[in-house]
């Protein structure tokens, strides 16, 4: 899935919920989720701003390890 898609379905909870799902990791999902109610959004646009955050500060390191 490329960023682009990932990005485009962040658009509502069940959405994002799914994406983080497709990770695989149900604890991800459960700590997105608090961490996302701490800072007083919902998961969505938690997610989504994880997502562009990373694509934005992400060293070339990062990128080559996520791609390989």
């Amino acid at each position: 899935m490329l960023l682009g898609d990932i990005l485009s379905r962040l658009e509502n909870d069940g959405e994002a919920a799914e994406v983080i799902l497709g990770a695989g990791d149900l604890r991800l999902l459960a700590a997105m989720r608090q961490r996302a109610e701490a800072d007083g959004l919902d998961l969505a646009a938690y997610a989504k701003a994880a997502v562009q955050r990373y694509a934005a500060e992400a060293s070339n390191e990062e990128w080559l390890t996520m791609m390989g």
